[in-house]
């Protein structure tokens, strides 16, 4: 996934020269702030903070993606992958016009983050439990 590109010009923020061995900048955050994006958006400053994860459950991408649920729920497969499934109700839509392509792309990808974070959460717990049972006294 490609980072958005802003013009420097387009926040009015004091900037930090790009170190020249890398052309990375440095953390010099010490407030949070909000930022206007210019033609639509928000640009969060934090401190101390790398990158934000979105986390949403299957019902809250249903909530942003209510016409891509209800469609969902016309496909001839309960577990179709709204992606290329014989019937698929929303590619469908896709292709009569009635659903924009980038709406599907972005539910895609959104649903495609968060089974990587529950898969990623799901490893960490069991190398957690392993870990605790290797610890434990062994039981005569």
């Amino acid at each position: 996934m490609s980072r958005p590109q802003f013009p420097a010009e387009s926040i009015d923020r004091p900037g930090v020269p790009l170190r020249p061995g890398d052309s990375k900048g440095r953390h010099t955050t010490t407030t949070r702030e909000l930022f206007l994006v210019p033609g639509g958006g928000v640009l969060i400053d934090t401190p101390g903070l790398r990158a934000v994860g979105l986390w949403l459950s299957e019902q809250g991408r249903s909530r942003a993606f209510a016409e891509i649920a209800a469609l969902a729920g016309e496909c001839r497969f309960a577990d179709c992958s709204l992606d290329h499934e014989p019937a698929c109700a929303v590619v469908g839509a896709v292709e009569a016009g009635s659903l924009e392509a980038s709406r599907l792309e972005s539910f895609l990808r959104l649903q495609a983050e968060s089974e990587e974070f529950v898969s990623r959460l799901e490893k960490r717990r069991q190398r957690q439990h392993a870990g605790r049972r290797r610890n434990r006294p062994h039981e005569v």
